[in-house]
């Protein structure tokens, strides 16, 4: 009986030590079957990466632009610096002929790990080295709270002299956006305003860009007039 009552508490010790390692083992396996790899040889248009097998992944979360009023520079050098042949693993979360929120992405969505540990996707927005993407994909509420974390605490570029300033913006239940400029925003209230450094790749299909308003269009010839890039 004795002999029973010890057997049955080893057996018990056993697998509460035991579990936790073979789920550890399990979920590392899971990883492994998710995770592809690649070495990054290009980037191009800001942040879609091009790997040795010419396959071209876009990262989730991020945007880096190539021009217009808000690029800059220091975006750029530092995710060549980062990635530009480095071997990498990513997990594709959103497949590039898979519909999403009423849109389909023109590359393969994915989320990149440098040396098995650094989450590159959040590591550019958390150090503001990156726009937040403002697509519709899985994890975007994740990234937009890093983008708005860092320009509170003034990481990267929102800590410099020049830190870049909304070019559109829109009424929360708007459909429509418009310069943040256009008259017909001076009735909204801040807190109501939704504001864009950049014009969205992604955006919802009945939203558009009301540059049709005639106030709009009056910034657009006004800034053409004096030479100056607005957007």
């Amino acid at each position: 009986m004795k002999n029973t009552k010890f057997i049955f508490i080893f057996l018990f010790v056993s697998l509460v030590f035991l579990l936790p390692i073979l789920f550890a083992l399990s979920e590392d396996d899971r990883q492994k079957e998710i995770l592809h790899e690649g070495t990054v040889v290009d980037i191009i248009n800001g942040d879609v990466l091009v790997l040795d097998n010419s396959e071209e992944i876009d990262i989730a979360g991020p945007h880096i632009l190539t021009k217009g009023k808000n690029y800059r520079p220091e975006m750029a050098k530092n995710i060549r610096d980062l990635l530009l042949n480095q071997k990498i693993r990513y997990e594709i979360i959103l497949e590039q002929n898979k519909k999403y929120q009423g849109r389909y992405p023109l590359h393969e969505l994915v989320v990149v790990y440098l040396n098995d540990k650094i989450n590159v996707n959040e590591k550019l927005l958390r150090e503001g080295m990156a726009y937040f993407d403002y697509g519709y994909y899985p994890g975007v509420e994740a990234y937009k709270k890093l983008n708005e974390e860092a320009i509170r605490n003034k990481k990267g570029v929102w800590g410099t002299t020049d830190p870049p300033q909304p070019i559109y913006a829109r009424e929360k239940s708007w459909l429509r956006y418009h310069y943040v400029d256009c008259k017909k925003l001076k009735g909204v209230r801040q807190k109501d305003r939704k504001y864009y450094y950049y014009r969205p790749k992604y955006i919802w299909a009945y939203h558009t860009f009301d540059f049709d308003c005639r106030y709009c269009a009056l910034i657009e010839e006004r800034a053409k007039a004096e030479g100056k890039e607005i957007k």
